[in-house]
């Protein structure tokens, strides 16, 4: 992973990794949510970080359509988006 990790942002990797974690889920083949989630809470982020709840979000919206579903309502995508972020690695 350090290696992909360096491929993409250089020696910028790691304050990039500091700054908003979930950017290598979006940038890098093989990081999913839950890695790019515990990389995040291991340099400090907060649990209520809006990098980690748009992250959250969007990860809900993705496995959702990957499910075949191609519309979620508020409620269903609110319970989904708490139901990933409530787990603590």
């Amino acid at each position: 992973m350090a290696e992909k990790l360096i491929d993409r942002y250089g020696d910028r990797a790691l304050e990039v990794l500091r700054r908003n974690p979930y950017q290598a889920e979006e940038d890098i083949g093989g990081i999913g949510f839950k890695r790019a989630d515990a990389i995040a809470l291991r340099v400090g982020l907060q649990l209520n970080s809006p990098f980690r709840i748009e992250a959250g979000i969007l990860h809900a919206i993705r496995e959702a359509a990957n499910q075949g579903h191609c519309f979620l309502t508020d409620s269903q995508l609110i319970q989904a988006t708490r139901l990933l972020l409530e787990y603590v690695v």
